[in-house]
């Protein structure tokens, strides 16, 4: 692996594959400000990434662990391969079509997605607890700082707390 920059974008590079491992906060920036992202002409189709036949599982470089596979934002279609606290591993062309979904606006209908799924998840408890006979005073005081005296416990309101509870 070898440093290499893509726009103003610090990166790793894998001579043997072409893949490129990004850690955390630098993936934060690149999305931040996907309009300073640029790739360099390889004679490719910007965007185009390999379909393998079968799934293959990568090594964290900075901890040696295998990385977790995941849809990109859920919705993207692109599967990468990340570390949790180290980075994401990007095989060729993956990097290309994340930074076309988000400059598409990827990001926010993902997020948009999910607060409408946190908010029927959260009409689905409040049937339940209706159906069940469930006190909402019960819900508030066994969760304390999420409760509303009015309604109880809100589902975006943990969403909110967990959140905001992992930025340091």
């Amino acid at each position: 692996m070898r440093g290499v920059k893509i726009g103003d974008f610090s990166v790793a590079k894998c001579s043997q594959c072409g893949g490129f491992f990004v850690p955390d906060e630098t993936f934060d920036k690149m999305q931040e400000r996907s309009d300073r992202v640029i790739f360099p002409t390889g004679g490719g189709k910007r965007g185009e990434v390999e379909q393998e036949s079968a799934v293959r599982y990568v090594r964290c470089p900075v901890c040696l662990n295998m990385m977790n596979r995941t849809n990109f934002a859920r919705i993207s279609g692109v599967i990468i391969d990340s570390c949790r606290g180290h980075g994401i591993w990007f095989d060729p062309g993956e990097m290309e079509k994340i930074m076309d979904f988000i400059s598409r606006g990827g990001l926010q209908k993902s997020k948009a997605l999910d607060i409408d799924r946190l908010k029927d998840e959260e009409r689905l408890v409040r049937l339940r607890n209706a159906q069940s006979g469930t006190d909402a005073a019960a819900l508030s005081t066994s969760f304390g700082d999420f409760s509303d005296t009015k309604e109880g416990v809100h589902v975006l309101d943990v969403v909110r707390w967990v959140l905001g509870a992992h930025k340091d």
